[in-house]
């Protein structure tokens, strides 16, 4: 942290295989012209907590590890930088979503500004809440208009998931773009002809979906 407090016009960051030492309690400090914020590809679980002592008001991008531990340590981080963020990306390869649904909405609720979501989500129905967010409050992140919902290769019942889906995209005139994607063709569910129907009649209407690889798009 000592580094960082040497850098005041920083204007974005990276902690990558970065262990933050618990006892150690830096004073607080305000970057304000940080607009990019990330915690790598396989943060440490500790170096999250960097945030405590962090506040960025001008923060336009956050790439938050989301280990079901640590939602207050964000929630309290955004309670102090949250306005202007755009985009915010939760999760990671290794670490999957596994916030309550009471921990996201509180989330979205200190982001009104906010047009992007990405969510690297455990694929469990019980423990994936973000659809039912979609369609049921509406008025939370207003404006969102881009989500990336990253499915690993787990069991969960896809068509009731993706009816589910469909009902949220219905509720949000301001969705743009939807991209799901799965590791390989293997792991992509195979849809419904309901299903299929539903998605593109929403593609007719202007929204881009891409459900599928990295690479292919299998809608």
């Amino acid at each position: 942290m000592e580094i960082l407090q040497a850098c005041p016009n920083l204007v974005g960051c990276t902690f990558d295989h970065i262990f933050y030492d618990e006892d150690d309690k830096p004073e607080a400090h305000v970057w304000t012209c940080m607009r990019h914020l990330k915690f790598g590809t396989y943060p440490h679980p500790s170096s999250e907590l960097a945030l405590q002592y962090m506040s960025t008001p001008q923060l336009e991008v956050l790439h938050f590890p989301a280990f079901g531990s640590n939602a207050n340590v964000l929630l309290d981080f955004l309670k102090r930088s949250s306005r202007p963020l755009k985009k915010l990306m939760l999760g990671g390869p290794k670490f999957r979503v596994s916030w309550t649904r009471q921990q996201l909405e509180e989330c979205f609720s200190l982001l009104p500004n906010l047009t992007h979501v990405e969510l690297n989500h455990p694929g469990h129905e019980a423990s994936d809440p973000f659809t039912t967010i979609l369609a049921n409050s509406p008025h939370l992140v207003p404006n969102l208009s881009r989500i990336t919902l990253r499915q690993p290769t787990l069991s969960m019942p896809w068509l009731r998931w993706y009816q589910k889906l469909v009902a949220a995209l219905l509720c949000r005139e301001t969705m743009y773009f939807v991209r799901i994607v799965y590791y390989d063709k293997v792991s992509t569910p195979r849809l419904t002809e309901a299903i299929c129907f539903a998605l593109r009649q929403l593609v007719a209407g202007g929204m881009k979906i891409h459900i599928g690889t990295e690479v292919h798009n299998y809608i």
